[in-house]
């Protein structure tokens, strides 16, 4: 892959659909459309820490978190929003419990739920609007469903070249698999630090990212932006 992309690029770019939220470069609410978020790390990789800072990006309304760890990052997000829910099971906040007309999010991590039950969220996010955040340590446990439904892709070091490959099929990545590897190998070779893989910009720069602010130039896009002749 072209060295390039070691250069910081100055961002000029705006999103190109509506959105609430503080930074344009984070995930987000596109119209009638809540976002589905991944993110993949080993224990104490910065996955908890990024969250709370994420969601002081984000317009959310609601945030509701299911996690058998207290974590003193989900009382700062608590402080933050004001419709706050902490548990370890998803099933004790019945859909009706969320307003349609605002932006709901809910952040998951694997160990507490069922591949079913995370399935059954995804598939009716849009119905309810809620976005989903779901966390997990090894890739490979993600639900089919969950992964082929999401847009936003995070993830951390210490993932093997042979695990590199079989996600970059996975999510079926519209850069070649080497330059998938490198870039992944470049945004994440300092610690806390992980590629951002933005499946709505997938036929352009902002496709992976260094963090949620550094694009990656690779050499070629498989499925280039499509220009008016």
């Amino acid at each position: 892959m072209d060295n390039t992309h070691r250069k910081r690029v100055k961002l000029d770019y705006e999103c190109p659909y509506p959105t609430k939220n503080i930074n344009c470069l984070v995930p987000q609410f596109t119209q009638n459309s809540p976002f589905r978020l991944v993110v993949c790390g080993i224990a104490g990789s910065g996955k908890t820490q990024m969250l709370g800072e994420l969601v002081k990006q984000l317009h959310i309304d609601k945030v509701c978190i299911y996690d058998k760890i207290d974590d003193p990052v989900y009382k700062d997000i608590q402080n933050y929003i004001k419709d706050f829910h902490i548990g370890k099971d998803m099933m004790d906040i019945p859909d009706n419990h969320f307003d349609i007309s605002k932006q709901n999010l809910i952040i998951v991590n694997d160990i507490v739920v069922g591949k079913d039950d995370i399935d059954n969220f995804i598939m009716e996010s849009r119905m309810y609007n809620r976005a989903m955040i779901y966390i997990t340590h090894s890739f490979f446990n993600i639900p089919r469903c969950s992964c082929e439904q999401s847009n936003y892709f995070i993830l951390y070091g210490g993932i093997t070249k042979e695990n590199l490959r079989l996600i970059y099929r996975k999510i079926k990545s519209s850069v070649e698999e080497d330059d998938f590897i490198s870039a992944y190998n470049y945004a994440t070779e300092k610690p806390f630090n992980f590629i951002f893989i933005d499946k709505n910009n997938e036929d352009n720069m902002m496709y992976l990212r260094k963090n949620f602010d550094e694009p990656i130039k690779v050499r070629r896009l498989l499925y280039p932006a499509k220009t008016n002749e």
